[in-house]
């Protein structure tokens, strides 16, 4: 089996990926890029564990939202001034558009933000984002079947606080409709009306 394989561009990569995962940890970092630019290398690098928290704080920091500490269960964002509170869900995927996991229906949100990049065209990173409201996000778990993240059945029975996930699935009539009905760029999201 003949592999293509070039040694010198490996180890350029290799050493990249080492500088690229100590700077992407620090806090700020890649705020001053190109949401575009971002996500090529959140797409290279890191986890998603990583990627959306990053994803988090560039949205934050470029729209002027409140970022939001995790123990209140107030999703990630908070429109300053106001009482609405944000998810945002960040999928890097080609085979799942966007979605995602741990859905807390119980959480008093008004809103879900999905960011989904589409990384298969390395010259030509897109990212798509989608808002919905809380009724939105109900309405389409009902219409994508979205399933229970952890246990089974009968573990969440009497469990009153199950988190669910749920995704469309790439380039499918589901995406087309997320598209045309969710769809938002960043210029329409800075200037929404909440």
């Amino acid at each position: 089996m003949n592999i293509l394989f070039d040694r010198n561009s490996t180890i350029s990569a290799h050493k990249q990926k080492k500088l690229v995962k100590e700077q992407y940890s620090k806090k700020n970092w890649g705020l001053d890029l190109s949401l575009e630019d971002l996500a090529l290398i959140s797409a290279t690098f890191p986890s998603a564990q990583q990627y959306g928290p990053k994803f988090e704080r560039w949205i934050n920091n470029y729209l002027g939202w409140e970022n939001v500490k995790s123990s209140l269960g107030r999703g990630d964002s908070k429109i300053p001034g106001k009482e609405i509170y944000i998810e945002q869900k960040w999928n890097i995927r080609t085979d799942v558009g966007p979605g995602g996991l741990q859905h807390r229906f119980w959480q008093d949100i008004q809103y879900y933000l999905y960011g989904h990049v589409d990384d298969s065209d390395s010259d030509n990173i897109v990212v798509d984002i989608y808002l919905l409201t809380k009724e939105q996000v109900l309405d389409e778990a009902e219409i994508l079947g979205a399933v229970p993240t952890h246990g089974t059945k009968n573990a969440n029975i009497l469990n009153e606080n199950i988190e669910y996930s749920m995704s469309v699935k790439y380039n499918s009539e589901h995406h087309n409709r997320w598209k045309a009905k969710y769809g938002i760029t960043l210029e329409e999201l800075k200037n929404y009306a909440f």
